[in-house]
This record gives C-alpha cells, sequence and structure tokens, in this order.
C-alpha cells in the first residue's frame, strides 16, 4: 500500500516541416486537471523552442504499483495579423507508477492556408517521474 507520485513535465518543444511563421503560443491540457498556457514568444524553423525549460504540469498520488493512463491535449497557435492558424492533438500515454521515467510525444500540424497550404510540425516533448515510497 505504499504511495506512489508522479509528476508530468514539458521538456522541450521542436519546431520542423514548413516555415508557417514564428510567433507561438501553446496550451496543454493533462487529463482531469493540469492546464498549462505559453503565452506568445518567437521559435525559428526548424528548431527547438528555447523558451522551454522542465515546466511541471501536473502531479498526483496513487498506490505503488498502479497503471496509470493519462490524456495529453496539446493546441499550438501561431499567431497572424490577420487570422491564427491552429493545430491540436491529444494522445493517451499509459505507465506504471513504479518509480520509474517515462517519456512520450505528441505531433500537432499546424496549416497555413495563405501559404498554399505549408505545413510545421510541433513536437511537444513530455517527461513522466514516478516515486515510490
Amino acid at each position: 500500500n505504499t504511495k506512489c507520485n508522479y509528476e508530468v513535465f514539458l521538456i522541450n518543444v521542436a519546431y520542423n516541416g514548413e516555415d508557417v511563421g514564428n510567433d507561438w503560443a501553446y496550451s496543454i491540457k493533462v487529463q482531469d486537471g493540469g492546464f498549462v498556457n505559453f503565452a506568445e514568444h518567437t521559435v525559428e524553423p526548424n528548431s527547438l523552442d528555447k523558451s522551454i525549460t522542465k515546466t511541471s504540469l501536473y502531479k498526483k498520488e496513487v498506490k505503488c504499483g498502479d497503471a496509470v493512463s493519462l490524456t495529453l491535449f496539446v493546441e499550438a497557435t501561431e499567431i497572424d495579423a490577420t487570422s491564427n492558424d491552429v493545430g491540436n492533438s491529444s494522445k493517451v500515454f499509459s505507465f506504471k507508477c513504479d518509480g520509474g521515467v517515462y517519456q512520450t510525444s505528441v505531433d500537432v500540424a499546424i496549416t497555413d492556408d495563405t501559404l498554399i497550404n505549408e505545413t510545421a510540425q510541433l513536437t511537444f516533448t513530455f517527461q513522466i517521474e514516478t516515486k515510490c515510497g
């Protein structure tokens, strides 16, 4: 009946694909409570978002050894003067709260209709750290 704490972190965001702009904002929600907005900031194409440091999104306590299933919801917005380009995606990630460290990622495609349907992909990488005891 030992307790296990787990914590979900965003550890990086990679911008790949075509250049649809460099003014980005993100919203990330973890299943039943963790919600974080990242305000508009600059990210250049084909690079990592330098403003992202390991950011805690959600914490919870369960029993050690429990299987946990989380849904991660991500929305990425490229801010434009006329109309914003928005993409969103979600992923269910399962792990065991057993003292291990796990990683998963969510890919979000963003299409800019004004640039003849050019598409960028942002990859959000998450780390889940679990601690029993």
